[in-house]
């Protein structure tokens, strides 16, 4: 955007959220050189740093652990997970273990999940692990919010027995 507002300046720095997977950037209206130059340069890949891939011991089984708060480049690389694990069988069945996600709450973790995994409707079930208070009642509302995939919350000294829920 090229301006000489300073109100829209600073607007725009703080509207990110809205654009998730577009890069907005202000340049002053002297700048236009600057801003061209700066429109013509690849974006630098995001690289995800939230999601870790977990060995369940079984190849059908897809596991993650989500040890930060998650981006854009984090739900993007669940989404490719997702759609090889629905190549090889049909419809995906994944663990999702929260590991640490300080100043995260249960209703984020919802519309994190319905809004930033675009392929849940191929996840035929997804037991999620975790010791956060909120954890098991948020799965259980989640339950009831996406038809088709089931949903179950287990601490995380039940991993074996999330793992036999999955199938």
């Amino acid at each position: 955007i090229l301006t000489d507002h300073s109100w829209l300046a600073s607007l725009t720095s703080s509207v990110d959220w809205l654009t998730p997977r577009m890069e907005i950037k202000t340049f002053a209206l002297s700048e236009g050189e600057i801003a061209h130059e700066w429109l013509k340069k690849d974006p630098e890949p995001k690289v995800s740093n939230a999601v870790k891939e977990i060995d369940l011991g079984e190849e059908h089984l897809l596991g993650i652990a989500i040890v930060d708060k998650m981006a854009v480049a984090d739900y993007d690389r669940i989404n490719v997970l997702i759609e090889e694990q629905v190549k090889k069988y049909g419809k995906a069945r994944m663990l999702l273990e929260i590991v640490d996600i300080s100043g995260f709450s249960g209703q984020a973790l919802l519309e994190d999940l319905k809004t930033g995994i675009k392929n849940y409707k191929n996840v035929e079930r997804m037991a999620i692990i975790g010791d956060q208070s909120w954890l098991k009642t948020t799965v259980k509302l989640g339950d009831l919010l996406t038809p088709g995939l089931e949903l179950a919350a287990f601490n995380t000294t039940e991993r074996k027995r999330a793992i036999s829920w999955l199938g």
